[in-house]
């Protein structure tokens, strides 16, 4: 039961939330022989009202209640025996709280309470912590429903302007509260930057505003504020966060050049935003303190007081600019500061402060706030001489070092001599420099951009400054600044590093070292500020650090020629080491760009150096001290080669490589009487281009587009060797089998009178025979198997047609076709990659053989090149090394006359029982595949997808192809067929392609049902029957369709007759499918061709055409197969196949 008597006692000294037991034993007479003092406290809602209950542990039960307020702390005790005094459970309570703590109270409440609405203290829980020590703490949180409150837990969050308060509407003030008021002191400031306070009143004397509760951490904050005021206390809040270091709060270390300029900045900021929209609308209070600088904390005022100034405040923005004007004489220099409102001068600037000049009194109404920093200070500089200063002619050049050349930095110059009206034009202009000045303080580049004109060196100007002063020859010479070209000096430094876009200096920047640590980019400012005629000034940097890392150097100290081949010299130096080449190879081949070398030098090898040396360590042969390389790799890497040292390259290897890279540079070549074909001029050209390669012993690789006459000029080249060499030892041509008759008919056509012998099939002679031809044609398998016949030859030149039959380096195909001897070799192939870039590495080893070094070293460098992805600078380089011995031209580079070409992919939709089979197949695998890769056996799981992907592809052909299953025909390709042989055939001929030969069988089924003449190839017919089938379909008008087997009659063929062109069932070989539309779309052909794909929707078909278009090609005419590409796909491109 409560007493109905409480008993009051004020704080202490009028000291909020004060007491000591001295002072408490004034309101306590009795003397018991022992004090009831084990109390526990009840946390209640009621601690938002500052009431306390505390329950007795003891056999009495006894129930205090405490009550906290401003002036005074109230007890009431549920024992009754309270009257005027204090009953002994009360005073035993506090005498024990208060035991050594006379501020125990005083941590029992925290501001932050008072910004909890009543209707939302069911969204906070309080807790106790340290009951019964010294320093108790109730804190008040969030419960577990809400997790955090904006503005509870993070104490500088309420230096923020807040958006989003706990309290859904703007409470109404309490009576029981003081009144909030913000108000700027009119002479005190921040660094000489002016600030705000928010006051809140007592209750009891509504127009005292004593100690602002910024500046007192035991004052109470206000309670409730609306967001008007709230938006007011964050942005003084936020004020007095910004200037804390100006009275040593934060730290007690001066602020940096850098942190200063931020700082200043940002309080000028939010003074613009302050008055723009806070503040423009109502007057605000100005007052005088009569403090410094927080020096006391006190800052008394009454809102009624003489003291006081209430005005409205405009925002300068610009309105307001100062110039300064320089008038020279006889007498000496007269220099005003000229202030301008609106472009109308000011005649007399008054000022609302005395310390400070950053509020000009417009009126009695209203109040300029300069928002310009550096007018402000300037300002303040001269207020006291009136804005003016006379200077003696004798002091002319003291004045103008103190004084005049830095205010000229930032503010326009108007100067007249009056003993000289045109003293500006008769001076000689001087000439600008940019600099930049790189100095290391502490742990960072401090950056500094600057002009000098001559003798003088000025920043970046910050404002419009149209004039520039020199004091030479003991006189001020006026120049005009580019004031467009010196901010865009600023720009380019900004945008040297991304940390300098949020610092706001137009001529100074701060860079940790640690944000370029291990990376070259002091290097690298060094070069763009050398091709941008900047003068770059590095002040105590430690070379070799790890800001500031060594670079690579080398020298070239040795060049000798032997057995046509280079020797070079090289030493490589890192730092303080010095390296032979083998050695050097080390670092070269790491991925890493720094090294630290001796436990304290830092090394950094640029990327762009790395891709200077790799190709040569890659391709040359390494013997220390020398690095050797071959006549062609010399050609190859000239441009490199003149990089590292000019002298490699002399005139005449420097004069082969220019004809090599610009064809019409290479002498044509006389086609040969005997020759009976008029040449093309790019074929012309082609044949000279192996001629000139011939006259220095280096092969090539013609790569041509199929139809452009690869033959053609192979032939040629052969036949003007042996028109200039008649005794020269036969030439051997390599072809695949199914060529063997192109190439016979092709020589017999155009070389007729050259004898030639086929070293192919059971028949085939010896040694006499071939004596006696000047070409000797035969198979890659017949070559294979007379390899110790051939070995045992010299042949003049050896011919690979279509060489991607030797792209495995590793194959006993290039092993052994290697070793045969040949002074010469030509490999043709339309494409020279295929799976990958190692097919140029076989190929171009077997023409010029050791071109490419070892396979280890070429692997590193171009090893990710085969996985389809985009790799830049690898790829540009093995361009540049292969570009003098690799000749590709396309059909629309040499625009010969050919009619255009179509390409088209058709969708068809499956019929229901076609798609229904096709679905649960699909279902089936995808299942499969995935269970396989989650077990994380992706080797097993790749090799089900290739079986599971040709299943679904034949689906999408017919059910039929299926061995398993009595299935339908049911397939709309088939259905397609017939609408072919209706609409199509009749007026057009037609190849069609297919990877399956029982999908060509079952074609051939519904092409007799309509009885249309057709011609059949796939890989098991012999040369006559192949050559018999090409035949009936060129020449045999009622021939109207061709079966081929994609494998079987990609190469080869010349079909010209057609001009529509069908692939029944496109996969994941673009440039197998190429070749198979160029059969019919070469020299010779006059129709329009058609290419059609034909592709089921929603099919396996689909996905893999999406695939490739995702994977991005490394270079023209690449082709993936089924492992090339399972090696490169994804788990989840991989399942994305069977969606």
């Amino acid at each position: 039961m409560k007493n109905e008597i409480d008993v009051t006692i004020p704080w202490q000294n009028k000291q909020e939330k004060s007491l000591s037991i001295v002072y408490l034993k004034g309101f306590f007479n009795e003397k018991p022989a022992r004090l009831t003092s084990n109390f526990k406290i009840i946390l209640e809602e009621s601690v938002f009202n500052n009431k306390y209950a505390f329950e007795s542990l003891c056999k009495e039960n006894i129930r205090v209640l405490i009550t906290l307020t401003a002036d005074h702390l109230k007890a009431n005790c549920s024992c009754g025996r309270m009257n005027t005094k204090l009953c002994e459970h009360v005073y035993g309570l506090l005498r024990e709280k208060l035991s050594g703590n006379k501020h125990y109270f005083f941590h029992l409440y925290d501001p932050k309470w008072f910004l909890v609405h009543p209707d939302q203290r069911e969204l906070f829980g309080l807790s106790l912590k340290d009951e019964h020590k010294r320093i108790p703490k109730v804190k008040i949180n969030a419960t577990a429903d809400c997790g955090s409150i904006y503005g509870f837990h993070n104490p500088s969050e309420l230096c923020h302007v807040a958006s989003n308060r706990v309290y859904a509407s703007e409470p109404s003030i309490s009576k029981s509260e003081g009144k909030f008021i913000v108000a700027i002191p009119i002479n005190n400031t921040i660094d000489q930057l002016p600030f705000l306070l928010p006051f809140l009143s007592g209750e009891r004397k509504k127009n005292v505003f004593k100690e602002s509760y910024l500046l007192k951490d035991d004052m109470p904050h206000p309670e409730y504020l609306t967001s008007h005021e709230m938006m007011l206390d964050a942005v003084a809040k936020k004020m007095m966060q910004l200037g804390a270091s100006a009275f040593n709060v934060i730290r007690p270390n001066e602020l940096s050049v850098v942190e200063r300029n931020e700082r200043d900045h940002r309080i000028m900021d939010l003074w613009r935003d302050l008055i723009s929209n806070q503040l423009s609308q109502n007057e605000v209070i100005f007052f005088y303190s009569h403090t410094n600088n927080f020096g006391l904390r006190h800052y008394q005022f009454r809102y009624s007081s003489a003291y006081n100034q209430s005005h409205k405040l405009k925002i300068a923005n610009g309105d307001f600019k100062l110039k300064i004007q320089v008038v020279e004489n006889q007498k000496g220099l007269l220099m005003k500061v000229l202030g301008y409102y609106k472009g109308n001068l000011i005649k007399k600037i008054k000022f609302l402060s005395d310390v400070h000049s950053f509020f000009v009194e417009l009126s009695s109404k209203y109040v300029l706030f300069i928002d310009d920093i550096q007018v402000g200070k300037l300002l303040n500089q001269f207020r006291h001489s009136a804005f003016k200063i006379f200077v003696l002619r004798q002091d002319i050049a003291k004045f103008y070092e103190e004084i005049l050349h830095l205010i000229a930095q930032h503010f326009p110059i108007v100067y007249k001599n009056e003993t000289l009206q045109d003293h500006a034009a008769t001076k000689k202009r001087i000439e600008e420099t940019k600099v930049l000045e790189v100095s290391l303080q502490d742990d960072a580049l401090l950056l500094k951009a600057s002009i000098d004109f001559g003798t003088v060196s000025l920043p970046i100007v910050e404002m419009p400054s149209s004039t520039v002063l020199t004091y030479v020859d003991n006189e001020i010479q006026v120049q005009v600044r580019d004031v467009n070209d010196e901010l865009a000096f600023s720009d380019f430094v900004k945008n040297q590093h991304e940390s300098f876009a949020e610092q706001t200096s137009p001529h100074t920047w701060e860079l940790r070292t640690s944000l370029i640590a291990r990376t070259n980019w002091l290097k690298n400012l060094r070069k763009t500020c050398q091709d941008h005629q900047i003068k770059l000034k590095l002040i105590g940097l430690v070379k070799g650090s790890y800001y500031y890392p060594f670079s690579l150097k080398w020298d070239v100290v040795e060049l000798k020629s032997q057995s046509n081949l280079l020797y070079i010299n090289i030493k490589f130096k890192l730092g303080k080491l010095l390296l032979e080449p083998s050695l050097f190879e080390n670092y070269l081949f790491e991925k890493k760009n720094w090294f630290k070398i001796d436990t304290e030098d830092y090394i950094y090898i640029s990327d762009s150096l790395k891709s200077l040396f790799l190709p040569l360590f890659g391709q040359a042969r390494i013997e220390d001290p020398y690095i050797i390389l071959t006549s062609a790799q010399l050609i190859s890497f000239q441009t490199q080669l003149e990089k590292i040292d000019p002298r490699i390259i002399n005139d005449s290897t420097r004069e082969r490589r220019d004809k090599l890279a610009n064809m019409t540079e290479i002498p044509l070549l006389d086609v040969p009487d005997t020759v009976k074909a008029t040449l093309r001029p790019y074929q012309r050209i082609g044949f000279s281009w192996m001629g000139f390669l011939q006259e220095f012993q280096w092969g090539g690789i013609l790569a041509d587009d199929m139809g452009l006459g690869k033959t053609l000029q192979v032939i040629t080249l052969l036949e003007y060797y042996y028109q200039n060499n008649p005794d020269a030892n036969p030439s051997l041509i390599i072809v695949p089998n199914s060529l063997l008759f192109n190439w016979q008919n092709e020589i017999e056509k155009f070389v007729p009178e050259r004898n030639y012998y086929i070293y192919h099939g059971i028949k085939r002679k010896g040694q006499e025979t071939l004596a006696k031809a000047s070409f000797v044609l035969t198979t890659y398998g017949t070559a294979m198997a007379d390899l110790s016949f051939l070995q045992s030859k010299s042949f003049s030149y050896m011919i690979l047609d279509e060489s991607q039959m030797i792209k495995n380096r590793n194959s006993k195909r290039f092993e052994s076709l290697f070793t045969i001897i040949a002074s010469f070799r030509i490999a043709m192939t339309g494409t020279p990659i295929e799976n990958g870039i190692q097919d140029i590495y076989a190929q171009m080893t077997m023409v010029n053989p050791g071109f490419f070094g070892n396979y280890r070293n070429f692997n590193k460098m171009f090893k990710s090149m085969g996985d389809g992805e985009e790799v830049d600078t690898p790829l540009t380089n093995l361009q540049k090394m292969i570009a003098p011995f690799i000749l590709r031209r396309t059909k629309k580079q040499v625009a010969i006359d050919l009619p255009d070409k179509t390409e088209t992919i058709l969708y068809l939709d499956m019929q229901d029982g076609q798609r229904r089979i096709y679905d649960n197949y699909r279902k089936k695998y995808r299942d499969e595949i995935e269970e396989n890769l989650n077990r994380e056996e992706s080797a097993k799981s790749k090799f089900l997808a290739i079986e599971a992907l040709q299943k679904l592809r034949q689906l999408c052909n017919s059910p039929v192809l299926m061995k398993e299953g009595n299935f339908v025909n049911e397939s709309v390709k088939m259905d397609f067929i017939d609408e072919m042989m209706e609409e199509v055939a009749p007026n057009h001929k037609i190849l069609l392609f297919s990877s399956y030969t029982s999908m060509l069988k079952l074609v051939a089924q519904r092409i007799e049902k309509h009885d249309i003449g057709y011609t059949y190839l796939d890989g098991r017919m012999n040369q006559e029957q192949r050559q018999a089938a090409v035949k009936r379909f060129q020449n045999d008008d009622m021939c109207r369709v061709f079966l081929i087997s994609l494998k079987a009659g990609g190469t080869g063929l010349n079909l010209t007759a057609a001009d529509y062109v069908y692939i029944l069932d496109p996969w994941w070989n673009p440039a197998a499918e190429a070749q198979a539309i160029d059969r019919c779309y070469r020299i010779g052909q006059d129709k329009h061709v058609m290419a059609y794909k034909i592709v089921c929707r929603d099919s396996v078909e689909e996905r893999i055409l999406e695939l490739q278009d995702s994977k991005k090609r490394m270079a023209e005419g690449v082709i993936l197969d089924e492992a090339n590409l399972m090696k490169s796909i994804s788990k989840e491109e991989l399942l994305k196949l069977f969606e």
